[in-house]
């Protein structure tokens, strides 16, 4: 993801000022060994479990489990 990337004559080539970022919201669990593959959004209340790969934003009240594939349990502690 390139936002305003910006030409620079003297190198020749372009510099992105972001490539991605991660925002992670409040209450968040993030298990051991996760990766987070930019960008996502973890959001409030949520709940990533240990060795996951996230590479898609995770809901509000969510249990993430991302191990062969991403998986999203809405509402999992109600």
């Amino acid at each position: 993801m390139l936002n305003n990337a910006k030409f620079d004559a003297a190198k020749g080539k372009t510099i992105p000022e972001k490539l991605g970022c991660i925002e992670i919201g409040d209450n968040v669990f993030i298990g051991c060994n996760t990766n987070l593959v930019a960008p996502v959004v973890i959001h409030n209340n949520s709940f990533i479990a240990c060795g996951s790969t996230i590479t898609a934003d995770v809901p509000e009240n969510t249990l993430a489990i991302a191990r062969s594939r991403q998986l999203n349990k809405i509402d999992y502690y109600k």
